[in-house]
């Protein structure tokens, strides 16, 4: 519970607004959304001061109004108001029909066509010796008389009989009423405000990503090169770092990054805690990376004790590594049969296939059985990384830069056709026949899948999303924008 200074200081911070006596709400939310509703609301708020604060905050981020000459009136909107009804005329009738329009069209003729458009009947019946072209060419007069001369009566009598704000309001209410969350780094506290020796102050674009990417904890930062992903999203890990929504990410980044990556953390967060990432110690390649397949076992021993042991702000890993980082077996079982099914759904029903094509499907299915073990193998068979259980160490959020590689999921073909995903593609092996060839008749001993790195991305990112709540995965990206910006949908 909330003492009342505390409740004030929120308020008079402008990062909260008040919605009752009992409520506040965070500001970014309470000035986004339906606005006219939170306008007639406004009287809930008080004192009177932080009241007229509020509406005061609320009429500047209204969305911009829509005047009555921009707004198409048939008389048949839902959103008119009964005023408006009332002034255009409208008269039911015990045998179930309906006039609209009597007081704003004098004309008969008009009135029963413009009738006519509103009940969905036809324009125009079609007479006995009319031709195709005949009907054709009178129904379109009777669409343009509608359009020029009924039609236009209606909201000029709206107009006439002073309605056109009463009428304004209702439609901007109807359709007219959201506003989206202002993103203007205004929330971002503690910025750094000096890198590489310079002063330094965020774009307008990395304001709003960062922003937004907090804002929703999680998201894509797809800038196109060069527009500062990197500084980005070390914001805004640190900024979530602060609020206590994560306490251990982990950035998977290509290996000749890394340094990079070390260097912009600790030039912006001279504090912050960042985790040293195995370099050469001496040689030609003394001070690089020392990616995982030339890394010992005493690099890797060493490696695991300390990622297990300490909370580190900042952890930058591999690709190659991260590969090898394990989930837990219930989570990976769990995960591996939605696969197996999901790929399996996509098979057409036995009843629209003929013989071939059915023999092929019991072939493809058979692969499946064997997929799930074979997966599950393969994330057990080095036994040097066997101790990298995403579990055991901590992480809490994942940052993946470069995430296009990520992108070929298998989908079905017309999908991937369409430039989302890819094909799913199994491979298997075989026993080995007398002739000493695969026999492709038998059960496979083996199978593998096709973008199993993207799967495996995806299973690691589900672990940690699941464990906070659908939270804490950003992606970084300046590939698919000027590629496919569909790509981002497999992303996402």
């Amino acid at each position: 519970m909330l003492e009342a200074g505390e409740i004030k200081d929120l308020l008079d911070s402008g990062d909260y607004a008040r919605v009752s006596d009992t409520k506040i709400q965070n500001a970014r939310l309470y000035y986004a959304g339906n606005i006219y509703k939170k306008i007639d609301d406004i009287d809930k708020v008080k004192p009177a001061a932080q009241r007229d604060k509020q509406l005061a905050r609320l009429d500047k981020v209204k969305p911009k109004l829509i005047p009555i000459d921009q707004v198409s009136i048939t008389g048949k909107e839902k959103w008119l108001p009964a005023s408006a009804i009332t002034s255009i005329g409208k008269q039911s009738y015990a045998d179930g029909t309906v006039i609209v329009g009597m007081n704003a069209i004098d004309d008969n003729h008009l009135l029963h066509l413009f009738n006519a458009y509103v009940n969905g009947d036809d324009l125009v019946k079609k007479n006995k010796d009319d031709t195709p072209e005949e009907h054709a060419e009178r129904i379109k007069v009777a669409q343009q008389t509608l359009l020029t001369e009924a039609i236009p009566l209606i909201k000029q009598k709206i107009m006439d009989d002073g309605l056109a704000g009463e009428v304004t309001d209702a439609y901007n209410r109807a359709y007219n009423f959201f506003a989206e969350p202002v993103f203007n780094g205004a929330s971002l506290k503690n910025l750094p405000t000096k890198f590489r020796g310079k002063p330094f102050k965020l774009m307008i674009h990395q304001q709003e990503g960062a922003e937004r990417a907090i804002y929703n904890k999680k998201g894509v930062l797809a800038f196109s090169p060069g527009l500062g992903k990197t500084p980005t999203a070390i914001i805004v890990a640190n900024q979530q770092l602060q609020r206590g929504v994560m306490k251990k990410p982990l950035f998977i980044v290509p290996a000749n990054t890394i340094q990079q990556w070390e260097a912009t953390t600790r030039d912006l967060y001279p504090d912050a805690k960042v985790f040293e990432f195995p370099k050469y110690q001496s040689g030609p390649n003394k001070g690089k990376v020392k990616d995982w397949p030339a890394m010992s076992a005493a690099d890797k021993g060493k490696m695991l004790n300390d990622l297990t042991n300490n909370r580190y702000d900042y952890t930058f890993v591999s690709t190659n590594l991260a590969q090898k980082f394990s989930i837990p077996d219930a989570k990976l079982n769990k995960y591996l049969d939605e696969l197996v099914e999901s790929i399996t759904g996509m098979e057409a029903p036995d009843e629209d296939l003929n013989k071939s094509q059915l023999k092929a499907k019991q072939k493809r299915i058979a692969k499946l059985r064997m997929l799930k073990r074979t997966m599950m193998s393969a994330y057990s068979e080095d036994p040097t990384a066997g101790g990298f259980d995403m579990g055991r160490l901590g992480f809490d959020a994942v940052f993946a830069d470069e995430v296009q590689y990520y992108k070929n999921i298998g989908m079905q073909s017309e999908d991937a056709k369409g430039g989302i995903g890819a094909n799913v593609a199994l491979t298997a092996k075989y026993p080995i026949g007398p002739d000493g060839k695969q026999d492709t008749e038998q059960d496979p001993i083996s199978v593998t899948l096709g973008s199993s790195r993207s799967y495996d991305f995806r299973f690691k990112t589900r672990y940690i999303s699941e464990n906070n709540n659908g939270n804490n995965i950003f992606l970084l990206t300046g590939t698919p924008t000027p590629n496919k910006p569909l790509e981002l949908m497999t992303l996402l």
